[in-house]
């Protein structure tokens, strides 16, 4: 499943189906992903993290076991304003983000 709307999405089809991965951008009721990827290259600030959530919310009970989950960014130093960014956690941090908000609100979510 891809999701984001970064400098790479466009990329990520071609580049899939050359590797023989089938991938979609939405799952049918009882559809379960393999994987979710994101391309989150166009988030430019820390308020820009809410499409992680939006994305990644709905679909972790979707999830098979053992599922794979890929965010695939820009090095805060290649960013402008990078100081903007200065307690974005990295590694899985949206699938926490993503876990932590299906029992609480976005507003409670602390980075």
């Amino acid at each position: 499943m891809l999701g984001g709307h970064g400098r790479l999405r466009d990329l990520l089809p071609g580049q899939l189906e050359g590797l023989g991965v089938t991938y979609a951008d939405a799952l049918n009721e009882g559809e379960r992903a393999k994987g979710l990827v994101f391309d989150a290259t166009g988030l430019t600030s820390s308020a820009d993290l809410v499409a992680l959530q939006q994305f990644f919310t709905p679909l972790m009970r979707q999830l098979e076991t053992c599922a794979r989950v890929v965010v695939l960014g820009t090095p805060p130093e290649q960013l402008e304003g990078a100081s903007a960014w200065p307690n974005v956690p990295s590694k899985a941090s949206p699938v926490r983000w993503a876990r932590r908000s299906a029992r609480a609100p976005p507003s409670s979510w602390s980075t």
